[in-house]
């Protein structure tokens, strides 16, 4: 049978005398009263609880009453047995004094269970008294723990609160159990965040909430700090119908964690504020139009063996930027002294899914803007501009575009290097579309390397930066197709090699209004091997040909070991030869090409 308590103040004189003291003194216990049998206190009535309260039974506070908490007081609910459950009727009123709270289930041997539902006419109100400026449990090192109404790792997956107003808090509600509902309720004017999903050691994660509708149509603002603090791990349950405007500080933290359950993070009327490194695991994650994430400094995204999908519309693009104006976000391990490694703002790991995509999104002020070391992504659409350094990086040895359709109308421009670096290898899925102009170094850096693959290196609007040899060649032939209108700079000692020592072939044909160049990167005083800076070895196929060409400022133009056509080209200003062929008769396809200003001559055969 429940006891009827009208006036629960007297029971507490009568247990422990004076309560009223809310701190130790001489070490001795806080004052305190347990309730250790199931109770319900009446409707409409007046109750003050004047020293701390450990509820271990079930406790109904009937509608409309008015609960009255002395300063330091803290209403504990929790058990060994995971019996104790508070209930509060709709209209009921909490007044709390400074430092006043309720602890739901904080440890294991207080398991409980909050339950709050007011309705839309007669919400519930935690509120603070007239004498205090706040309520709630204060940490001040940190807001793990702060808050008013303290929902601990083992709280039970019942609790719930509904139609609620929390104000006046340090921190409005501290969850850091996990599952929780909390929906149609207000949380406005406290000192820090109005809702704060705190580290649950424990269980080694965070406070989350049961799933996507229960958190429903609240209204978090007029907080001191954000109007939410939650992991990335549960910010997709987050439904899109709630307000979390008029902050201090404006946004949605999400604290840096693995991801290891698949979730949508959806637009709110706030952006995401990235504070860490959110690590996707083997989920997917799903960033819908219109989210804006902005990253604290060296936080970023990084995709092990998940898959990320970032697409936007034409007319609501995701924005991926930072959170503190001339602070750069992005991993940055390597501080710049390696180029192509996977430090970046949005990290696309090797063992990323092939469905990893990026489409009409904006990433800016990162250290480099995407770097991708998976062998098939899409990038499609996007914007990356303002990074310190690359914009986009296909890191060696496998970063690239799924192909030449997954990577179209990019625009990276403004960063502080090159707009994109890739390997020789996957030159041929750049679709040949979008703008690569207008940074700090203007090119495609192309780091050498074995071209195994049948492909073509297309037009852009800036030159390919060739660092290192290019060698055309594979044991069951491969052919390099280079389109009218590149331009190829190449950097000291770089150089294009075709068939070396397996069958290799070249086809440079320009046109006579659109020709193909060969030149010296600036800064550059030669490229090419010693002997040449295109080198077309003994098992470079007859089908090779360089015609409509502009070949200057290597150490040798050309040197070739077998027969070629090199026809209608401009061959000038080489160090040493024009042509150079190692035998022989080689020269039957070779014909009206101009020469200029090649000190050893024009063709040594």
């Amino acid at each position: 049978m429940k006891r009827i308590l009208p006036y629960v103040v007297f029971i507490v004189i009568a247990i422990v005398g004076d309560c009223s003291s809310p701190v130790k003194e001489n070490d001795q216990p806080r004052p305190s009263i347990t309730i250790s049998s199931d109770t319900t206190w009446a409707a409409k009535g007046t109750y003050h609880i004047t020293c701390d309260l450990y509820l271990k039974a079930f406790l109904a506070i009937g509608d409309s009453s008015l609960v009255i908490v002395d300063p330091g007081v803290t209403i504990y609910v929790g058990s060994d047995s995971g019996n104790a459950i508070l209930t509060i009727g709709k209209g009921t009123t909490f007044t709390f004094g400074q430092r006043a709270s309720i602890d739901v289930g904080y440890d294991y041997y207080r398991r409980g269970t909050l339950i709050a539902h007011g309705t839309a006419a007669d919400s519930i109100r935690f509120t603070k008294d007239s004498a205090s400026s706040h309520w709630g449990y204060e940490e001040t090192s940190s807001s793990e723990t702060s808050g008013g109404i303290r929902i601990g790792a083992f709280a039970s997956s019942q609790t719930s609160l509904t139609y609620c107003v929390v104000e006046y808090a340090i921190a409005g509600i501290n969850v850091g159990a996990s599952a929780v509902e909390i929906s149609h309720c207000a949380v406005r004017n406290c000192i820090k965040e109005g809702l704060f999903f705190s580290s649950n050691y424990y269980y080694m994660s965070r406070g989350s909430l049961s799933d996507s509708a229960s958190f429903l149509y609240n209204a978090v603002t007029a907080n001191g700090s954000y109007a939410i603090s939650i992991g990335a791990n549960t910010v997709g349950k987050l439904s899109t119908t709630n307000d979390f405007s008029d902050n201090a500080k404006s946004g949605i933290q999400v604290f840096g964690e693995d991801v290891n359950t698949s979730a949508i993070w959806k637009k709110h009327n706030v952006p995401y504020v990235i504070n860490g490194w959110v690590y996707l695991e083997s989920a997917m994650l799903t960033i819908l139009p219109g989210c804006r994430l902005e990253f604290t400094q060296y936080s970023h995204i990084f995709v092990d063996k998940g898959t990320f999908i970032a697409q936007g519309t034409p007319t609501d693009s995701i924005i991926f930027t930072r959170n503190i104006a001339r602070t750069n976000w992005g991993d940055n391990q390597y501080r710049d002294t390696v180029i192509g490694n996977s430090d970046g703002g949005i990290v696309i790991g090797y063992y990323a899914n092939s469905q990893t995509s990026l489409r009409y999104c904006v990433v800016e002020y990162a250290t480099f803007g995407i770097s991708v070391d998976a062998p098939a992504v899409e990038i499609s659409n996007c914007s990356v501009r303002n990074c310190t350094y690359e914009g986009i990086i296909f890191a060696a040895p496998y970063g690239s575009p799924r192909d030449s359709v997954s990577f179209i109308n990019n625009v990276v421009t403004a960063n502080g290097r090159y707009p994109l670096y890739i390997i020789a290898n996957n030159v041929g899925k750049l679709s040949g579309t979008g703008d690569f102009s207008g940074n700090a170094r203007n090119g495609i850096y192309v780091s050498g390397g074995n071209v195994t693959t049948t492909t073509v290196w297309k037009k852009h609007n800036v030159p390919y930066i060739i660092a290192g040899c290019v060698n055309v060649s594979n044991s069951s032939g491969v052919i390099l197709t280079i389109r009218p209108g590149c331009r190829l700079e190449f950097t000291q000692g770089s150089y294009l090699q075709i068939g070396n020592t397996n069958p290799g072939t070249l086809i440079a044909v320009g046109l006579p209004s659109d020709s193909i160049v060969f030149t010296k990167n600036a800064g550059t005083n030669w490229w090419g091997y010693t002997i040449g800076g295109i080198w077309i070895g003994n098992s470079a196929t007859p089908s090779t040909s360089l015609q409509y060409c502009d070949i200057s400022y290597a150490t040798t133009g050309i040197n070739s070991a077998t027969g070629v056509t090199i026809q209608r080209c401009q061959i000038h200003d080489n160090r040493y030869y024009g042509i150079y062929f190692t035998a022989t008769g080689l020269d039957a396809n070779v014909s009206n090409n101009t020469f200029s200003n090649n000190p050893m001559g024009d063709i040594y055969q």
